[in-house]
């Protein structure tokens, strides 16, 4: 068990980030050290670079002034005051002969380093270079130069103080920074877990709701723009879940309302046919009436079934060029009795060449849809007014009417599948015409608006892009 919590642990985006946090940190600190660290180490060689050069321009100088008595005399007084542990002086031939030094006795494969003496047959009067001996403490940094044609001055010593800092300054780096990685591994493990705090309280809320808590919401606290964000979609996420859920209670609901009454009807005039003992007659319109209620019901099945594949965008549309008053003509004589019927005057306007490349049933069923509201709605006597038009690069169709109007409440929800603005449900239709003609609306690229106001009847306009 515990070795499963270890590997758990282990795999956690906290425990991950934590330690790419540490990871960088260290590798960027290391860099940094290191740089730090061979800068000093260059400028501490550089200063005994410079002791020894000027040292190498005082031999000159006394050679220049007195010869090779002088540059005894020198040499005599830095045996007195130098350590000969640590600095030795030596005059060297071309050849790599030793003509004259200190007491290099303690300095145990000391000998003529010809390389720096072939630099010095050139145009170069001095060149430097390292030694390690196994019998100093530490490098020793020596210059040949010049003194004449036959005559080459050779300096070396033991930076030992130089050694003695960056032995100090190593342990120091390394001190430092591993106590820097211990303190960033501490530092990314808290920065990591303020980060993924608001990851975790979505993760708790979603574990919550899965119990059946849908009223909780993740917390909106400062945890930055990415994680509030988050929490934000989640909450919306959730929010429009609940929304969908009551809205399937409600469809369930409208379903079983509007199927239950025409299968009673049915059952019910099936059963008096059978039981009434009637005529031919009698029994042919009960079954009139029968198939009537089981065509409606297809067709409301059918409305359905349509709805959903919209919305779902798969839908099958086959986009043909179409004279979008011919359509208009067409839609309008299938409602022509009934608009007869309640002397509902039906008015076109729209450019005998105006067309647009949208699917001829898709459209029809739009504009059957508007059009069905607009007569239901209207009073006798009332006026259905269709009108389109062609503007930037789309085509626009209005259908308006002198009904009733709509409130602010209803115009929000008028396209919801099943919504009905006559509650009683007394006036035909399964509400879900709007929905449909949404749907399809948009399934084209187009869209559907509504403009209404209560006693000042109804605009249903919706446009499609005129697509060559």
């Amino acid at each position: 068990m515990l070795s499963k919590k270890r590997r758990d642990f282990s795999r956690t985006l906290t425990f991950r980030l934590a330690l790419s946090y540490t990871g960088v940190f260290i590798l960027s600190t290391a860099s940094a050290f290191i740089v730090c660290y061979l800068l000093v180490a260059s400028h501490l060689e550089g200063l005994t670079d410079k002791i020894l050069l000027d040292e190498f321009r005082e031999f000159i100088e006394l050679y220049d002034e007195g010869g090779m008595d002088a540059i005894r005399g020198e040499l005599a007084l830095e045996v007195e005051t130098e350590d000969p542990h640590l600095t030795y002086f030596r005059m060297i031939s071309e050849n790599g002969e030793v003509i004259d030094g200190t007491d290099t006795s303690s300095w145990d494969g000391l000998l003529p380093d010809k390389k720096s003496i072939a630099k010095l047959k050139g145009e170069k009067d001095y060149a430097f270079g390292t030694l390690k001996l196994d019998s100093k403490p530490s490098e020793v940094r020596y210059l040949y130069g010049k003194i004449n044609h036959n005559l080459i001055f050779d300096f070396g010593l033991v930076p030992v103080d130089d050694a003695e800092f960056l032995y100090v300054f190593r342990r120091i780096l390394i001190f430092t920074g591993v106590f820097m990685s211990i303190a960033s591994l501490l530092v990314g493990w808290i920065m990591a877990r303020r980060a993924l705090a608001g990851v975790e309280d979505v993760t708790l809320t979603a574990i919550e709701i899965q119990k059946g808590g849908m009223d909780k919401r993740v917390p909106l606290k400062s945890r930055g723009l990415e994680i509030e964000t988050l929490a934000i979609a989640f909450n919306e996420m959730i929010d429009h879940v609940q929304t969908l859920m009551r809205e399937m209670r409600e469809l369930t609901d409208n379903i079983a309302h509007d199927l239950r009454s025409p299968i009673t009807a049915i059952r019910g005039r099936c059963e008096m046919a059978l039981t009434s003992g009637g005529s031919e007659n009698e029994l042919a319109e009960a079954a009139s009436a029968a198939v009537a209620d089981c065509d409606g019901l297809l067709h409301m099945i059918n409305g359905m079934l349509d709805l959903a594949e919209a919305d779902a965008g798969v839908f099958r549309l086959a986009p043909e060029r179409l004279n979008v008053l011919d359509l208009i003509g067409n839609v309008v004589e299938m409602f022509e009795t009934w608009a007869e019927e309640k002397n509902i005057s039906v008015q076109i306007e729209a450019p005998e060449d105006l067309t647009v490349a949208a699917d001829r049933q898709a459209l029809k069923r739009i504009m059957a849809n508007l059009l069905d509201n607009a007569i239901k709605y209207s009073p006798p006597g009332g006026r259905v007014a269709i009108s389109a038009r062609g503007a930037q690069g789309r085509v626009e169709i209005s259908v308006a009417d002198t009904g009733p109007g709509i409130g602010e409440l209803d115009r929000e929800l008028i396209f919801k599948r099943f919504y009905r603005l006559d509650k009683s449900r007394s006036k035909r239709g399964a509400g879900i015409g709007l929905a449909l003609s949404r749907a399809l609306v948009r399934a084209q690229g187009g869209e559907i608006s509504l403009k209404s106001e209560p006693g000042q009847g109804s605009v249903f306009t919706f446009h499609l892009p005129e697509r060559d």
